[in-house]
């Protein structure tokens, strides 16, 4: 369940993601790994880049975060009162 959850997240963030423009002139790709914390209720409580090697990518990635933003509620089966969950964000040009 936690799983899926999660996938679910993952998703949510991927579809809110833009290629900045800038970066992509400068070809700049890379994975921006992000700690993001959850309440029960989806309400995001915080966010943080782990690891990135561009700026404009990490920030790209915040902005993607908070349109998914609230995020569903835990499923039943999830009994935690908040979760931590790494994510990343993937930027390759095509």
């Amino acid at each position: 369940i936690i799983n899926q959850y999660v996938t679910q997240i993952y998703k949510l963030i991927d579809s809110k993601k833009k290629y900045p423009r800038q970066s992509l002139i400068r070809k700049e790709e890379g994975v921006v790994m992000l700690q993001i914390v959850i309440r029960n209720d989806g309400r995001l409580i915080s966010l943080k880049s782990l690891k990135a090697k561009h700026q404009r990518l990490v920030d790209s990635s915040f902005e993607a975060v908070e349109r998914a933003a609230p995020f569903p509620a835990f499923p039943k089966q999830i009994t935690k009162k908040r979760m931590v969950i790494e994510v990343p964000v993937i930027y390759k040009i095509r």
